[in-house]
């Protein structure tokens, strides 16, 4: 317990030199979690309409919820795809063979039909999404997660260069500006140097580090490069509750992911997090989201 109470007075510090007159969180505009849909409406294993990432997904999800979670890959053409897999091949209706996103051209892959069990689509662009924001007239909150990793087959050691990061920030923020969307999309990485550029390039975009484990870790990378929050998933013995409320008291967007159970989603809850990417659609009315 002591140790808590340290690691809140050191938050408090360390958050509030940002000084008072800094705007609030942007997106600390309901008094309650807010719930994003895990790749739309949730894993192409579990729902049973929908494939993850594409739009019939998103728009299903935006029905209930206050936003999605999205993966993100760009193409060899320099366009930003929403898709999880680190491999193309396997998840086609056929046998075309395409080793994975990046080394696709963009008509490549505009002609690709995913298939899983009986469910069938095809793969979308980034943009396509942010039409979608653009012509909604309630908007809703985005988290891009853009994939790093890859197999070798794709990448050098399965890591793209830093310039494959440079161009990919430089389009999102392109598009973020165009439709306007600073104030709804979130980018999550783990990857540094493509949030540190991008904090430079526009330090208006909303930059989540995403980490596997640790919460005083991420939270002091929050800190030293400036970024506006962190992604980690709910399970993690680091997160406690004092923790995670007082960090976005002041004023670090916390994203969680991703409860599946009821007894789950209402766990994550309790750690009072700012937004919680689920895998399945639910009302909300079904839970208490209410930070008191």
């Amino acid at each position: 317990m002591k140790y808590i109470l340290f690691i809140l007075v050191i938050l408090i510090t360390i958050f509030s030199a940002c000084g008072p007159d800094d705007p609030p969180d942007p997106v600390d505009d309901k008094p309650r979690v807010k719930i994003l849909g895990h790749k739309g409406s949730g894993s192409s294993w579990i729902h049973e309409e929908f494939l993850e990432n594409t739009i019939p997904s998103i728009t299903n999800a935006i029905k209930s919820f206050d936003g999605v979670e999205v993966d993100v890959q760009m193409s060899k053409d320099g366009t930003p795809w929403l898709y999880h897999d680190r491999a193309i091949n396997g998840n086609t209706c056929d046998s075309t063979i395409l080793i994975c996103i990046p080394q696709s051209t963009d008509y490549q892959i505009s002609s690709l039909q995913i298939c899983y069990d009986d469910k069938k689509d095809r793969v979308y662009t980034l943009q396509k999404l942010l039409q979608l924001f653009g012509f909604s007239t309630e908007k809703f909150y985005i988290s891009l997660d853009v994939k790093s990793h890859f197999f070798d087959d794709c990448f050098l050691n399965g890591r793209p260069p830093d310039s494959y990061f440079y161009q990919m920030a430089d389009t999102i923020i392109s598009l973020i500006d165009f439709y306007d969307a600073h104030s709804y999309v979130l980018i999550e990485s783990d990857k540094d140097l493509f949030l540190d550029y991008i904090e430079n390039v526009d330090s208006n975009v909303l930059t989540c580090r995403l980490g596997y484990s640790g919460i005083y870790y991420n939270l002091e990378k929050v800190r030293s490069h400036n970024y506006d929050g962190i992604s980690m998933k709910f399970t993690d013995e680091t997160l406690v509750t004092e923790i995670v409320d007082s960090a976005r008291k002041a004023g670090v967007i916390i994203q969680l992911w991703t409860p599946y159970s009821s007894d789950d989603i209402r766990k994550a809850i309790k750690l009072k997090p700012s937004f919680i990417q689920v895998d399945r659609v639910f009302d909300l009315e079904d839970f208490d989201l209410t930070y008191e």
